[in-house]
């Protein structure tokens, strides 16, 4: 597990609700030592085995935030061109770059705006995709996450700014 608290949701979610500390156990490590409950087998591990592999116990803080399981629901990322569900983000652009990157090589029209019955549109490259998916659909076409236009087209226009700034700044210095 990366770090402790990923430790903490797997006991809690594979063994804690599912009852495995409802009755004693053994230690896999310790096969002469009997647990009885997770506070007593965190207690065990951190003792015995170090703290890295010791789960925080069930109830106290480093377990209390429980974490959404990820359901079909929580992968709120369509692919607007295939149509399947990713979580937005970093898995959604793998998805995007592994499985579409091809696309982007020809003009192609977009498949969600004929799906809706839109005028179709021409999509010339990757930089066009992501422009007309938060323009037209209001989700960046490569990471998936949901995008207020105005602040895209905000955004577009204080980098153009800095790019003209920028090309102006070596002439002033002359």
């Amino acid at each position: 597990f990366a770090n402790r608290n990923g430790l903490t949701r797997h006991n809690r979610n594979q063994h804690y609700l599912k009852g495995t500390f409802n009755q004693p156990i053994h230690c896999p490590l310790c096969p002469d030592f009997i647990i009885n409950s997770a506070e007593e087998w965190s207690s065990h591990t951190a003792r015995r085995h170090g703290l890295q592999y010791a789960s925080g116990k069930p109830g106290t803080a480093i377990s209390a935030r429980i974490r959404p399981t990820k359901t079909q629901a929580t992968r709120s990322a369509r692919c607007l061109l295939c149509e399947q569900l990713h979580y937005p983000g970093n898995a959604y652009s793998r998805h995007i770059n592994k499985n579409h990157s091809k696309n982007f090589e020809t003009p192609f029209s977009c498949p969600e705006c004929e799906r809706l019955g839109l005028k179709p549109v021409s999509i010339e490259h990757r930089d066009a995709w992501v422009e007309h998916t938060v323009l037209c659909h209001q989700q960046h076409g490569q990471t998936g996450v949901i995008v207020d236009p105005d602040d895209f087209r905000k955004s577009k226009r204080e980098k153009r700014k800095r790019d003209v700034e920028d090309n102006e700044e070596p002439a002033a210095k002359r």
